[in-house]
């Protein structure tokens, strides 16, 4: 099967206890210098993700390989309180993260 994925990832920011320098920055979101990617973002608990899978076209299918073709888009949400910013944030939303963090942040594994 081979799929066209548009990767959404939204996260749901909350204020940051942490009092640390922030490391890497991206548009204004940053990770602090402690922050560390292998670590989830309650480690003493479960994490809650949101995995939302929507299905735009059926590009093409082959009986002969049993594959299908498709395009779809993928989001994942979970919130991660560890991200620090400076821009205006609301409580409770939910805010789409740069693809460029994904290097350095921690993502559930789906």
């Amino acid at each position: 099967m081979t799929m066209y994925i548009l990767l959404s990832l939204l996260v749901l920011l909350t204020p940051s206890q942490a009092d640390d320098q922030p490391g890497k920055c991206v548009l204004g979101w940053c990770l602090p210098k402690s922050y560390q990617k292998l670590e989830s973002p309650t480690p003493d608990d479960s994490v809650h993700v949101d995995i939302n899978v929507e299905i735009l076209d059926i590009l093409s299918v082959n009986d002969k390989e049993f594959s299908i073709t498709m395009s779809m888009y993928f989001s994942v949400m979970w919130q991660e309180s560890r991200i620090e910013t400076n821009n205006t944030i609301e409580p409770g939303f939910w805010y789409p993260v740069s693809l460029e963090f994904l290097q350095d942040l921690w993502i559930p594994n789906v």
